[in-house]
């Protein structure tokens, strides 16, 4: 398993914070461009085919930070900020697109044709096409879209600043925090399992002894392994999302067989999204709690000070009636 780099919940913050204020120069991932770094660049074999757009369109990020497709993501990882450029040797090695998209395939991240991207993740979940790739979240397409203009946001069926996107993933080294967990495995029962079990048998896969009965025993499992070792899984035997949208793919071709999976999926995913609702409002309810307590201590405090104030005004007040007692009682003894 892959050591996480942080946080999806904070990645997502970064692109909200950072788009439309980060620069595009191919290969860079969060250096402010300078002009020195210019003259390296367009000199530099490496980027000739980018050179015409270099030219056109690289000076006019001097003094920018700037990152190209996947160096947004890498700058965020590597720690750089709109206030902390980073430099040209980061503490992680730069990944292209082509090698990201592969990590994550290879680790059995959830992945799969961008007509099966989850939409109602919270999380950005990368969108791409041999070459280039975007960040999905709230609705839209996150990316470095080129020297011209740099970082921006776009609706994911727009082609202005991309050709169609082919295919998503999960991000190799984020923490999505639970959100790609376990569906279904040995042990489970139920309707989600009643649909795996008619999906594994309309794809071929046979359940001999007991059919799809809705319960998750030996014999489901080790059909879900041969389905997995047939599509280069992990074979585990564990359903996560990676495998349901696998079998997604698998039943398209069998015209009308996706149906009941599909809604297998939909009802776990609102499942898990309720969860994820119930975590933040009890998240929100304990700071709402703690934010209580520390107004309450400040007004104990500030009660205690005042009891203070009190006890000293008292104080003043009855060493000053003695002395007026005192003075009256000089007062008399001269009057007599």
């Amino acid at each position: 398993m892959l050591a996480y780099r942080g946080k999806a919940v904070d990645f997502a913050s970064f692109l909200r914070r950072t788009v439309g204020k980060v620069g595009y120069i191919i290969g860079t991932r969060g250096q402010l461009w300078t002009l020195s770094m210019y003259d390296r660049w367009v000199e530099n074999p490496t980027w000739e085919a980018y050179l015409t757009n270099l030219k056109l369109w690289g000076k006019k990020w001097i003094g920018h930070i700037v990152a190209d497709c996947m160096g947004w993501y890498e700058m965020w990882y590597n720690g750089g900020d709109l206030d902390k450029p980073l430099p040209l040797s980061t503490k992680y090695p730069d990944i292209n697109t082509y090698a990201m998209y592969d990590l994550a395939k290879r680790e059995g991240l959830p992945n799969g044709s961008i007509e099966t991207l989850p939409q109602d993740c919270p999380y950005p979940v990368a969108v791409g096409y041999p070459g280039h790739v975007g960040y999905y979240l709230d609705g839209l397409v996150y990316q470095a879209a080129g020297h011209q203009v740099g970082t921006l946001t776009t609706p994911l069926k727009e082609l202005a600043w991309n050709k169609p996107w082919q295919y998503w993933y999960a991000l190799p080294y984020l923490d999505y925090e639970g959100w790609w967990e376990t569906v279904i495995q040995r042990g489970a029962k139920g309707p989600d399992v009643v649909a795996w079990q008619q999906a594994l048998l309309k794809a071929g896969f046979s359940l001999p002894r007991f059919g799809a009965d809705g319960d998750f025993g030996g014999e489901t499992e080790t059909a879900t392994k041969a389905y997995q070792t047939a599509i280069n899984q992990t074979a585990d035997g564990v359903v996560r999302l990676s495998t349901l949208t696998a079998m997604l793919d698998t039943l398209r071709a069998i015209p009308g067989d996706a149906a009941a999976l599909e809604a297998a999926q939909s009802e776990a995913i609102t499942a898990r999204k309720a969860l994820e609702d119930a975590k933040l409002a009890a998240a929100r309810a304990q700071a709402l709690v703690t934010d209580l307590t520390t107004k309450l201590s400040a007004a104990a405090a500030e009660a205690s000070s005042v009891r203070l104030l009190l006890n000293k005004r008292d104080e003043q007040l009855n060493a000053w009636r003695k002395a007026r007692a005192a003075m009256d009682a000089v007062e008399s003894q001269m009057l007599v």
